[in-house]
This record gives structure tokens, sequence and C-alpha cells, in this order.
């Protein structure tokens, strides 16, 4: 008779535990897209430079989502993010991971390497222009992308 008190005292309790993780796990739900930074070197008998290129060049996001750049950019040195937008990028953003804001108010990386992240939420709708500088054997080059939130 105990066993069985004890079993259904630890069955509601499991069931309890899992409707309420399951009902957090839902409130704070986010939406997470990614950028990734494609391009860098190819080796084989000749080194040849490819094009750097972002994956989606132009991503469409509801508000509340975010958007995590990935640097796939092999044998690339390093890339950096910027955004460019002044006062706009630092009101329609929030919780950066790997940015740093600049003194005009827009987010800049460090040299992300190979396989690093950073990401941004984007709080509020409207157009966020960036710029992805990439840096291979002492020469720099720059590739434009945007992500544009809407209203949920």
């Amino acid at each position: 008779m105990k066993n069985r008190f004890l079993l259904a005292l630890v069955t509601v309790f499991v069931v309890a535990g899992v409707t309420a993780v399951l009902g957090l796990s839902n409130a704070d739900a986010q939406e997470h897209r990614l950028v990734r930074i494609l391009g860098g070197l190819s080796t084989g008998t000749a080194e040849l430079k490819q094009p750097i290129t972002l994956d989606p060049q132009t991503l469409s996001v509801p508000k509340g989502t975010v958007v995590t750049w990935l640097n796939w950019s092999r044998n690339t040195e390093c890339v950096q993010i910027s955004f460019e937008d002044g006062k706009r990028c630092e009101d329609g953003t929030d919780a950066p991971s790997g940015f740093s804001m600049r003194s005009d108010g827009c987010y800049v990386t460090s040299w992300i390497s190979f396989g690093g992240t950073s990401s941004l939420l984007f709080t509020e709708p409207g157009t966020f222009s960036y710029v992805v500088e990439v840096k291979t054997g002492g020469e720099v080059r720059k590739e434009t992308g945007q992500i544009v939130v809407t209203a949920k």
C-alpha cells in the first residue's frame, strides 16, 4: 500500500514538472536564424581567393528574432561585422553576443576566426544594413548584407 502511494506521488510530481517545463519553454521561445559567411582561400595546386558571400545576403525575420553570424570562410584569417546605422542600430537591437558598441552607437565585432560566431536580438521592425570585412593574407575585402525585421 505504501509503495502504491509513493508511486502515485512520484507520478504526480513528474507530470507536474514536465507540464511546467513545457509551459516555460513556449513562453520564453525566440526565433533564431543563421547567416553563414562563406569563401576564403581554396588550396590545391594554386591558391585561389574565393569571393566572400553571405548566406543569405538579405534575411527577413520577425521582430524578436536572434540572428547569429557564423564565420565559415575557410582559410580566411578573420572577419569583422559592423553596422552603420548609428542610433537606429542601438535602438532596434539588444542582447549582443560578440559585439561591442562603437562611439557612434553601432555594433561591431572583434575579428572573428573560422568557426566563431556573434549574435544580436532584433527588437524593432526596420532594415538593418551591415558590412562584413574579411582579412586574407593582408588583403581586406568587404561584403554587405541586410537584416529586414518585420512586425510579428
